[in-house]
């Protein structure tokens, strides 16, 4: 599922390999870049950050298919004040009731985290969606599944749990076998960020 350049990026990145001549300007942004490459990995301008939410939804949403649980995509209404918040909507996931999934991807390398459990970012991601908007769907009726992950494939335990059920829909529909299933969706989805 990736390019041979693609491929050899990553092995350089995760072996700490320079990638970028010293000067070297982000092509989003334009500020100096480091050697490693950690900036893009957190550059917020040119759409990458976009990108990679649009890439999780995308792998998720047809996860959902897969699994024949008739999800939707961007559902408005869900709240009255306007706000989407469901990246994917699934109609009779918990126990029956209608779930909206949304996404976050955090970058582990920004500044406030250098000093933080690994795991932070995505405590931190998930908290936030929560506050934004959890109790609100749950006042509806609508359970509300947040799934947080890092630019360097860190997922919440809450997004894992998720990731499971709906690999075992998947699995229950299409007569696979569940764990292999799992870790196919999961490298699938560590290979798209």
């Amino acid at each position: 599922h990736m390019k041979s350049h693609e491929f050899t990026t990553v092995i350089k990145y995760r072996l700490g390999l320079k990638l970028y001549p010293e000067g070297s300007k982000c092509p989003a942004c334009h500020n100096t870049v480091d050697v490693h490459g950690d900036h893009l990995l957190h550059c917020s301008h040119g759409g990458l950050a976009i990108l990679r939410h649009s890439v999780i939804c995308g792998q998720i949403f047809r996860l959902c298919q897969e699994g024949g649980l008739g999800p939707a995509r961007e559902v408005p209404f869900l709240l009255n004040n306007g706000r989407r918040p469901a990246d994917v909507w699934v109609p009779f996931l918990d126990a029956g009731r209608p779930v909206a999934i949304d996404f976050t991807c955090i970058s582990q390398l920004r500044g406030d985290f250098w000093k933080k459990e690994a795991d932070y970012p995505v405590i931190f991601a998930h908290e936030r969606k929560e506050r934004a908007v959890g109790a609100e769907l749950r006042r509806e009726g609508i359970s509300f599944r947040p799934v947080a992950v890092s630019t360097l494939g860190n997922f919440h335990p809450e997004a894992i749990k998720l990731i499971q059920t709906l690999c075992r829909s998947k699995s229950v529909r299409l007569d696979l076998d569940e764990k292999k299933t799992f870790n196919q969706e999961m490298k699938l989805l560590s290979c798209q960020l």
